[in-house]
């Protein structure tokens, strides 16, 4: 059964496009009736009219029913980018966890929370959190160009270091580091650092990644604290990944898939069909460039 089917919000934010729907729907019930009293005259007089509201009802009902996905895919290549309301576990395909920059792992202290994605991921695939630090230890070996401080202990990276990694069930995994983390062990984070990141992340998949389904979170939008609404970070995933697939001549990934939690969904005001919208649009327009698409222009005097 569709939950969402149940959802208040769901109804709150279509509830002015079901009017319309259903005015819509009598009509077409009553168009052809209209038209076969030209031929038959007495139709009027043995049609039941009270079918008209509940078979208009129930049209609209099934016509305006909450979607829990939507999905276009890109202009003139083989790409789908999707948006999903679900558990992100349950998506095929690599994953995206967002990390902080010193690629903390550690969920019985309380540096990572037990219910974050990281702290899910670490339950997950993961017996014990050493065995997670370890891999990403290993990962991180060829990462020493995006060393930031190194005080023996704890290295730190710049933000949008990426960590692959294969999880006891062989499922890949991208960790990236999105926000710093305080001697409190408190995340903090700019909406600019996980712009950064995702561009990061993209070319890294590029280069080193699996040709396989991708899913991302909305990153940066639980304890990262940033201020920005989960509509707009969904907004910047769509942006940045479709001008990675337009400046990059290397197809990284076949589907995008953006994963909205339930809990997100119910919880705060996101619209799935303005956002599908938004998505439609960059899908359908997005320019193509290549190594050989220079531009054109005047030249400039010497």
């Amino acid at each position: 059964m569709n939950l969402l089917y149940f959802s208040r919000k769901n109804w709150r934010h279509d509830w002015r496009n079901l009017k319309d729907v259903f005015f819509k729907n009598l009509g077409r019930i009553w168009l052809p009736v209209t038209i076969s009293t030209s031929y038959f005259p007495h139709t009027l007089e043995w049609f039941p009219w009270w079918v008209l509201t509940p078979i208009s009802a129930l049209l609209t009902l099934w016509e305006c029913r909450p979607v829990r996905f939507i999905k276009y895919k890109l202009k003139d290549r083989d790409i789908w980018v999707e948006i999903r309301i679900g558990n992100i576990f349950d998506v095929s395909g690599s994953l995206v966890i967002g990390t902080n920059s010193t690629f903390e792992t550690s969920v019985s202290d309380g540096t990572i929370a037990p219910d974050s994605l990281q702290g899910q991921c670490t339950k997950k695939y993961y017996d014990k959190e050493e065995y997670l630090d370890h891999d990403l230890k290993m990962a991180l070996q060829d990462q020493k160009e995006n060393v930031i401080n190194d005080n023996g202990k704890k290295t730190r990276y710049s933000i949008g270091t990426v960590a692959k990694i294969q999880s006891k069930s062989s499922r890949t995994l991208y960790f990236v580091a999105i926000a710093d983390i305080n001697e409190n062990k408190t995340a903090q984070g700019s909406r600019e650092g996980v712009v950064e990141s995702l561009k990061r992340l993209w070319h890294f998949i590029g280069e080193r990644g699996e040709m396989e389904p991708l899913a991302v979170p909305v990153l940066g939008t639980g304890r990262t604290r940033i201020h920005v609404t989960r509509e707009d970070m969904i907004r910047d995933i769509i942006s940045s990944f479709t001008a990675a697939c337009s400046e990059n001549e290397k197809k990284f990934c076949e589907k995008l898939t953006i994963v909205i939690s339930r809990n997100d969904y119910h919880e705060h005001e996101i619209d799935l069909q303005k956002l599908g919208r938004y998505l439609r649009h960059y899908c359908q327009y997005m320019s193509l460039k290549s190594k050989e698409d220079v531009g054109a222009g005047n030249a400039v005097p010497s």
